[in-house]
């Protein structure tokens, strides 16, 4: 565009100095000095080309102002072309920076569009998130509350069964429970020791791996030092066979046979350990 408009202010300043090649027409007379004005000779045609001559004189000073006039104007049209071509290069400079600004708009349109759609899916699974949140913690309180609820009516429930128990059974008769509750479970241990001694005494000499059948404290609890089968019976210290006749409430014999003896007894197992009274005298060496 820049070109274009150089070429046609060469043009013009072309034309410019065409016209300042041209000379003012001169008149045919001298109208300045009154002095010099005289009319040519005459002929039989002078007359008539005297006053061709002066009708002449104001159509040259005319075409001398038109000539002016357009000089001034193509000088004007020069200097109006020059601002043009400075004003299109500024803006051709311009043009990078404007593309520049244009494409920042399109990517700052962008950025905003995709920063809403973030936005939107954000709030989405958050929404999303508290709804399934919502469901699972009503569900787990749910739950929870329903065995709050089945605790606090049970322990409501023995609460006032115990108190219409008391208001209605004398105490005479609740002790009465009392004690038939113990025997039971008196009972209750004698039998299961009975069976325990009888699998224990169908044990033999060639069954020493086999497991023993434990017998219950008298608190109804079950021993943790009990041996687990004869021969870890048999391998006990005196210490441990001393634990083990005081935990079932039999008496301390303060010797290992004795006690270990008296814990086979007590849980069924037919053995007999030897001791020192109990073992045969050595035979007396005869005198040489």
């Amino acid at each position: 565009m820049s070109d274009s408009s150089d070429h046609t202010v060469t043009s013009d300043h072309q034309l410019d100095a065409k016209f300042d090649d041209l000379s003012p027409v001169t008149p045919l007379y001298n109208i300045t000095s009154p002095t010099t004005l005289r009319p040519p000779p005459l002929s039989p045609t002078g007359s008539a080309r005297t006053s061709v001559s002066l009708s002449t004189e104001p159509e040259v000073e005319g075409i001398n102002e038109m000539i002016t006039l357009m000089k001034r104007t193509l000088l004007d049209l020069g200097m109006t072309f020059d601002h043009f071509g400075e004003a299109t290069t500024k803006f051709a400079g311009l043009v990078p920076a404007v593309k520049f600004s244009h494409e920042l708009y399109r990517l700052q349109k962008r950025l905003e569009m995709q920063d809403r759609k973030q936005e939107d899916q954000t709030n989405e699974l958050k929404s999303l998130l508290t709804d399934v949140l919502k469901e699972q913690i009503a569900a787990h309180l749910g739950i929870f509350v329903q065995e709050q609820i089945r605790q606090k009516i049970q322990e409501r429930v023995e609460e006032q069964v115990r108190v219409q128990l008391q208001k209605q059974i004398p105490e005479e008769l609740r002790a009465q429970v009392r004690e038939h509750k113990i025997q039971i479970e008196l009972v209750e241990r004698a039998l299961y020791n009975s069976e325990a001694r009888r699998e224990n005494s169908s044990l033999r000499q060639r069954d020493l791996s086999k497991p023993l059948r434990a017998l219950r404290l008298p608190n109804g609890e079950e021993n943790p030092r009990f041996p687990k089968n004869l021969a870890t019976l048999f391998a006990l210290d005196t210490e441990s066979a001393r634990q083990l006749v005081t935990d079932f409430d039999l008496p301390d014999a303060n010797n290992r046979e004795i006690n270990l003896n008296r814990f086979m007894s007590h849980i069924g197992v037919a053995f007999q350990m030897m001791t020192p009274t109990t073992r045969p005298p050595l035979p007396a060496l005869a005198a040489p």
